[in-house]
């Protein structure tokens, strides 16, 4: 097996928890039926955390195409950015569903953890890129172009752990998902046959 193969299985091992994790809670939400008050801004909150997870995932592969080696001190940033991801799609749906479930207020309660865990998964992945851009020799202009739209993104998830206006919510989290779409619907796969 590659030095790429044995990453990206332990990469695609805590991905798939993470999706099984929101998978379950979906699951639980929807078998509890009526005892679930619904509510936009928990499920909104779940796909865009999914949308973030397929494309680590499905940009992983480019990442790990060219790798030849890597210490375990160059691994422990991803370590960290994969934890941080797991947690993030842990805390977007409730794990258990009681006597009720009103998903409104699951939001409320658990929305500056949320979008703190997410700002900082968003700045951490940013920062690592960077360091591994800098080491790589890739000209400070060249990178720079990509940390902008990080930090603007992050600042806007540091508004909603401020705000608990819904409509501030429900518009933040809308250019979240369009942004997130436009960035990993055109990704391809591709390689030499």
């Amino acid at each position: 097996m590659s030095v790429a193969g044995y990453i990206a299985a332990f990469i695609s091992i805590m991905i798939g928890l993470a999706l099984a994790d929101l998978a379950t809670s979906l699951q639980r939400l929807l078998r509890a039926g009526k005892r679930v008050k619904w509510d936009l801004l928990t499920p909104a909150a779940a796909i865009l955390v999914t949308a973030f997870i397929i494309n680590v995932w499905w940009s992983m592969f480019g990442a790990l195409n060219a790798m030849r080696s890597i210490s375990v001190a160059g691994f422990i940033p991803d370590l960290i950015s994969l934890l941080l991801l797991f947690c993030l799609a842990s805390s977007a749906l409730p794990d258990e569903v009681g006597e009720r479930m009103d998903l409104g207020d699951y939001y409320a309660e658990n929305r500056k953890r949320f979008w703190s865990l997410f700002a900082l998964y968003t700045i951490w992945v940013t920062l690592v890129v960077g360091v591994r851009a800098a080491l790589a020799g890739v000209p400070l202009g060249q990178f720079a172009g990509n940390v902008g739209p990080n930090l603007l993104l992050a600042s806007l998830m540091l508004v909603l752990v401020a705000t608990a206006r819904k409509w501030v919510h429900l518009l933040i989290m809308s250019v979240l998902l369009l942004t997130t779409a436009l960035a990993w619907l055109p990704q391809e796969l591709g390689g030499a046959s």
